[in-house]
């Protein structure tokens, strides 16, 4: 009876233990499922009424116009209304006003509560407007034929189940604005808000690994990691190696190699890859982009497709779920004018509050992949009004200190300038002063790319000399304007971000159609609204096919190029660009015995596509060029390629 009874204690205590972990097992389960499936919510809403009021036409209406005045003489007042019924019950992450403007002067307008939202804009008129009351945002831009967006995140908390109705008013005596009303074509108004309903868990993370680089620097001596070169040490490299006939190699500054004494005696360019060396591998680093992405915008089959490892965007988190499951960093943009006092002395409470928000929303939320970029392009006049000054340096400590004040884990990002000089000067000598150099420090490179891994070597020395660790260094934006639907220059920049090893890159947005909306385009690589991919967005596709370790690479003055090896699927991978007039090229994959898929005596298949660039027009695929079996000599594959066109890019794969 003593054993029975033993037995059934035995029993009831394992039930004890194993149905509570059974029922948590399950409720695991299901919240993981939930955070698999739901992402964040995104509500677009359009204004219900939108006119403006002018003090010449005191009794007139006009809502129905396509235009939105506002002015100082004559009086003009623009006012929106905008239903939020839908958000009843919701919590309001983030809302953001988007509004176009067309033209205008002297713009330094107050956007305003409404008093009163008992309006319609087909009697509102100057005489029967509504009062404004506090003001919620300002207006102050010298850029126009571009949306403006302005937050309106606690004026819509305070409205949410009724309407919020805003009106825009010039401040100045003088100077006007042109903005596009509902009533217009392609450029209406609306307001974006984020918000979570209680049935959105925070997705599973992927975790980031974080890139190292190879122990050693540029200047010490000795070739290591991506260097071609360092000082005398060459790694067995010379004009002959590389495919050339005669001649001697010397080393740049920056550990390139340079070529300019080496002979062919061939018209062709010399493109050389070399499969002995090995630089770590493929993480589609120079993947990124920026803009205000959704969960499901632009869709997963062409935003996931190219493997992106960065995005960025102003003060919203609508992409994070997205980039939280499938291991991609989000830098959240943080800069808002309208909460900026007018001098360094003045309040800075709105600003502190507005960052701390921020970062108590990722820890709270459990945005691990989040980092924090203080100001977007701070040399932008509009913002100070001239140089750079105190007030922006203020803003900057404040702001990382508000960031590691909620968790000192959280990486700060900036100073996000157009001026690599800049950065490495004036912003690195004070915040370095202050204390608080941020923990990725990022530039934009928006050129042709030609001396983004000189820039990057550069900084690198800079902070060595100055006692400091490597910093982890992001570009977070690149690529010049005339250059946005270039794959050839794509390429190059993907060229000089592997070569340069930084943590990761996003490409910039440019406008098109006189609208900023990179979602819809994918930062030009994209075409909108039927979503065609382009020969830019097939460039980033081939990129992302590319597998297994990274391979050296020694560029020609017109062609730069990436490669890599995969020794579980036995194959080689080449992508090359052109950037000069159009041209023959020799590609010697050099030391083919370290390949993959080399075995004695074989003949290899060579399969080339061509990526020509068709600019804002969209590519179908890359037009394949040849499927040929190409023979080494003395450890040599060559594959020629004839009268490249400027601009396009090539994919090739080798297997046996």
């Amino acid at each position: 009876m003593k054993r029975e009874s033993g037995l059934i204690s035995l029993i009831l205590i394992l039930l004890v233990i194993t149905i509570p972990v059974f029922f948590f097992s399950y409720r695991y389960l299901l919240n993981k499922r939930a955070n698999e499936i739901f992402g964040a919510n995104i509500e677009k809403l359009s204004p219900t009424d939108d006119a403006s009021v002018s003090s010449t036409a005191p009794e007139i209406s006009k809502g129905s116009e396509t235009k939105l005045n506002v002015s100082a003489d004559p009086k003009e007042i623009t006012y929106l209304k905008f239903n939020l019924a839908n958000l009843a019950g919701k919590d309001v992450m983030s809302a953001q006003l988007n509004i176009y403007i067309e033209n205008g002067k002297n713009v330094t307008q107050k956007v305003k509560l409404v008093d009163s939202s008992n309006w319609n804009e087909s009697t509102l008129n100057f005489n029967n407007k509504p009062l404004l009351g506090a003001n919620i945002a300002n207006i102050s831009t010298k850029q126009f034929g571009k949306y403006l967006k302005l937050d309106l995140t606690n004026a819509v908390k305070q409205n949410i189940g009724g309407y919020l109705s805003i009106g825009i008013e010039h401040t100045k005596k003088v100077g006007y604005s042109v903005y596009a009303s509902k009533e217009s074509v392609g450029n209406q108004p609306f307001l974006d808000v984020l918000y979570d309903d209680g049935t959105v868990p925070t997705p599973e993370p992927t975790p980031i690994p974080e890139p190292t680089l190879e122990t050693g620097y540029c200047g010490d001596g000795v070739r290591k990691g991506t260097e071609e070169c360092d000082g005398s040490d060459f790694g067995g490299l010379s004009c002959q190696s590389l495919g050339y006939t005669e001649g001697s190699v010397s080393c740049s500054s920056t550990c390139l190699v340079v070529r300019t004494a080496c002979t062919s005696g061939s018209t062709s360019e010399i493109i050389t890859v070399d499969y002995s060396k090995d630089n770590g591998p493929v993480t589609n680093r120079a993947t990124g982009f920026i803009g205000a992405f959704t969960d499901t915008q632009p869709p997963s089959s062409l935003y996931l497709a190219v493997k992106p490892k960065l995005h960025s965007w102003n003060t919203s988190y609508g992409n994070v779920n997205r980039t939280l499951q499938n291991g991609i960093r989000f830098q959240l943009k943080l800069h808002n004018m309208s909460l900026i006092p007018s001098t360094a002395t003045g309040d800075w409470s709105k600003w502190e509050n507005h960052v701390k928000a921020k970062a108590q929303e990722a820890l709270n939320k459990g945005y691990t992949n989040v980092e924090f970029d203080i100001w977007n392009e701070p040399e932008f006049e509009s913002y100070w009004v001239g140089d750079i000054d105190e007030r922006y340096y203020q803003m900057w400590n404040r702001a990382y200190k508000a960031i590691k004040g909620v968790s000192a884990d959280f990486l700060v990002a900036g100073p996000s300038s157009t001026s690599v000089g800049w950065t490495k000067g004036a912003f690195f000598t004070r915040a370095r002063a202050d204390g608080t150099l941020p923990d990725v420090l990022t530039w934009h490179e928006l050129n042709d790319g030609s001396n983004l891994y000189n820039n990057v070597i550069n900084m690198r020395a800079h902070y060595r000399n100055n006692g400091l660790p490597t910093p982890k260094i992001t570009i977070n934006e690149y690529l010049g304007a005339g250059y946005r639907y270039r794959p050839g220059v794509i390429v190059r920049f993907m060229s000089e971000i592997e070569r340069a090893q930084i943590r990761n890159a996003s490409k910039a947005c440019w406008q098109e159609g006189g609208t900023w909306n990179c979602e819809i385009h994918m930062d030009n690589t994209i075409t909108y609204p039927d979503q065609k991919p382009r020969s830019a967005w097939w460039a980033y596709k081939s990129y992302a096919d590319m597998s297994g370790i990274m391979s050296s690479v020694y560029n020609s003055n017109s062609f730069k190029g990436i490669a890599s090896k995969d020794s579980n699927l036995k194959k080689g991978y080449i992508l090359i660009g052109n950037t000069a007039a159009s041209t023959d090229v020799n590609i010697n994959v050099i030391n083919i015995n370290q390949a993959p898929f080399y075995s004695t005596g074989s003949t290899y298949l060579v399969d080339i596509k061509r990526i020509p660039n068709t600019d804002a027009n969209p590519l179908t695929a890359p037009i394949s060029i040849s499927q040929n079996r190409i023979t080494p000599n003395n450890n040599v594959l060559t594959i020629p390629l004839s009268n490249v066109q400027l601009y396009d890019a090539y994919f090739i794969t080798i297997t046996q």
